[in-house]
């Protein structure tokens, strides 16, 4: 019988939202979590109304950290209730210089600045915990000689993905540029992802900046990469 209540409740849900009308107080997880564990001993806490559902107390069960979803399908939190989706920073605080023009070489970071849910397997390599697709930003300090060319490009797995290189023409030498891109790439459970450049001149490099002083300044990285997960496809 239990289950009956449950698709009772999301009906109900339905039914607000398709404009029946009428206020209703919205019902956090852990209503949602009691009704199903308690069937119709929930009704302490949660009413199933006419237009939706009502939750009976404002702290929901005393506790001050929950999440509420409104007739409409409204998610808002409260307390320190939020969500927590796989997300990463890093960075490199070295040159990165190319070091022959007739190979690929991938790029290193030796920041872990945060990463939840997605694996920094080692220097270069981050591993998927969560399936879905993945917003991945690179940002790249450059210098080289006038002319020459700098480029870079995401690995999945074991293959360069297609069409995902970027190319930089240096318009003077010595001067710095910001290289950057932005890619939308699907991962399953276990995929890897790592960044490979390459470079017509041992000139060209992914050049870090240290600190500045008058004024204070934090250093420049070579390189700045971040992963956010975006959601199922």
């Amino acid at each position: 019988m239990k289950y009956l209540y449950i698709i009772l409740l999301f009906a109900s849900l339905c039914m607000a939202c398709d404009g029946l009308g009428g206020g209703v107080r919205p019902m956090s997880i852990y209503d949602a979590r009691f009704l199903w564990l308690s069937g119709l001993n929930a009704t302490q806490d949660v009413n199933l109304g006419i237009y939706g559902i009502e939750a009976a107390d404002a702290t929901f069960g005393n506790d001050a950290n929950y999440t509420t979803i409104d007739p409409c399908g409204i998610v808002s939190f409260a307390g320190m209730a939020g969500v927590v989706l796989p997300h990463l920073m890093q960075s490199d605080s070295t040159d990165q210089a190319i070091a022959n023009v007739l190979n690929a070489q991938i790029i290193n970071f030796n920041t872990d600045v945060h990463h939840n849910g997605i694996t920094r397997t080692d220097a270069n390599t981050f591993t998927i915990t969560k399936a879905g697709s993945y917003l991945i930003t690179f940002s790249g300090m450059a210098v080289g000689t006038n002319t020459k060319v700098l480029q870079f490009w995401l690995k999945k797995n074991s293959a360069y993905v297609d069409n995902s290189n970027t190319q930089y023409t240096f318009k003077g030498t010595g001067t710095n540029a910001v290289v950057a891109c932005s890619f939308i790439e699907h991962f399953a459970v276990g995929d890897t992802f790592e960044f490979w450049t390459w470079g017509d001149d041992v000139s060209c490099k992914w050049d870090a900046i240290a600190a500045g002083t008058n004024p204070t300044r934090p250093a420049i990285p070579s390189i700045i990469i971040t992963a956010n997960y975006v959601g199922l496809d």
